[in-house]
């Protein structure tokens, strides 16, 4: 099985993000909005569809940037449990700390 696809690999089919930022349409400052949140809104989809068949002729699908998101989605659920899973941990060993020093 493959890996998940990525907005990051998607948005790594433009050697530059001015690059992509001509392509598309969209100022520089949206591209790097983009690249660091690894996330691309859905309304901006068209535009990244066309672009990527224009310059790359990549056939990019609406599929494929929904499952970009998903992927997006479950890295971000997954690292936020995992803070609130360490600040647990840190919290009981400092309680327990706490009851061995009293």
């Amino acid at each position: 099985m493959s890996e998940p696809i990525t907005f990051s690999d998607i948005l790594k089919l433009w050697p530059r993000p001015t690059d992509l930022a001509r392509d598309t349409g969209f100022p520089a400052s949206r591209i790097y909005q983009w690249l660091n949140r690894n996330f691309v809104h859905p309304k901006h989809w068209p535009a990244l569809i066309d672009a990527a068949r224009r310059t790359h002729e990549v056939e990019l699908t609406p599929d494929q940037l929904m499952q970009a998101a998903v992927t997006e989605a479950t890295r971000r659920r997954r690292a936020r449990a995992a803070r609130k899973a360490a600040v647990t941990r840190r919290a009981n060993r400092e309680r327990q700390h706490d009851a061995e020093a009293a």
